[in-house]
């Protein structure tokens, strides 16, 4: 088996139903890659979802109590038999040739942590427009150079089985879906490992998020920042570099280079909400942490 394919999911059965139909529609012999779908803890009955692609690919389901995508991630790695790990989250769509696209990149750079191309797949909705311009621009600042990248998000990344056991997957203290692959990705360059970007490996994001939605997805990216910070202190990594105000200035602007329509100024208010979220959600789990006397996230998941 090439490639076993892992998808976390909590409770979006309709999101899941349309990553299987994209991953059925893979141009990739079916003999050569599995679904490994990982129920992390929902109530949502997923037996309906998965029993129309039995019989059309190696599909399993896991269950395990609710403990956040990164040990679910780790779980379907555990049950997997594919030499090569590619990683999608439940509300991702890849294109037909996702696999294919990261096979190539694989024969050139055989053990480097591969990154795909995510885009957005509601362009239509300003919050997830919003959430895709922060994505193209950290994508842009950190993997200026495809060959060395800096940081790839865990929804669309690929890398050798055995490097990732070798590595320890992700790390389970991170309980939410925030900060897991930063932390996975600085522990992959502190070994001298590559980042190498694979810009044909496309998947389409599809949030569909209200506001509340938006504010509420990067509060908890502030949470998870913090316990990356502190990730991070725990093996002697130093404090997470701060990318300067410029470089916060330049994101929040970056609709505005593009267009200086209405729907542009709003993206930017809206990146604006967004880093106004993150601050907040790294200042109240710092509290949390000081305070121990509501534990934090990161706390929880150590006991």
């Amino acid at each position: 088996m090439r490639f076993s394919v892992i998808v976390p999911t909590f409770n979006r059965p309709r999101d899941l139903a349309r990553c299987l139909v994209a991953l059925n529609g893979l141009d990739y012999p079916k003999g050569e890659f599995e679904v490994v779908v990982v129920d992390d803890g929902g109530g949502a009955n997923l037996e309906p979802v998965l029993e129309t692609y039995r019989s059309h690919m190696h599909l399993r389901l896991l269950r395990q109590p609710n403990s956040g995508p990164a040990m679910a991630r780790n779980n379907g790695a555990a049950h997997s038999t594919g030499s090569v790990l590619a990683f999608v989250d439940d509300d991702c769509e890849p294109r037909s040739g996702w696999l294919h696209a990261l096979d190539a990149a694989l024969a050139r750079f055989p053990d480097a942590l591969l990154g795909g191309c995510v885009l957005n797949g509601l362009p239509g909705n300003p919050n997830d427009a919003a959430s895709q311009e922060i994505t193209d621009f950290l994508d842009w600042h950190f993997n200026r150079d495809p060959e060395q990248g800096q940081f790839f998000p865990s929804n669309n990344i690929a890398v050798a089985a055995d490097l990732y056991r070798q590595i320890g997957g992700f790390d389970p203290v991170f309980r939410r879906s925030a900060s897991e692959d930063r932390d996975f990705c600085d522990r992959w360059l502190a070994r001298g490992w590559r980042l190498v970007a694979v810009p044909d490996a496309i998947v389409l994001h599809s949030r569909n998020m209200p506001l509340q939605g938006f504010w509420k997805q990067h509060f908890l990216y502030g949470r998870g920042a913090f316990a990356y910070a502190m990730a991070r202190r725990r093996r002697s990594r130093g404090p997470v570099p701060f990318e300067g105000w410029r470089f916060h200035a330049s994101m929040i602007l970056a609709p505005l280079r593009k267009s200086l329509r209405p729907r542009a100024l709003y993206l930017s208010f809206l990146i604006l909400v967004s880093q106004v979220a993150v601050v907040a959600g790294y200042a109240c789990e710092g509290r949390a942490w000081k305070q121990q006397r509501v534990p934090s996230s990161y706390d929880l998941a150590r006991k």
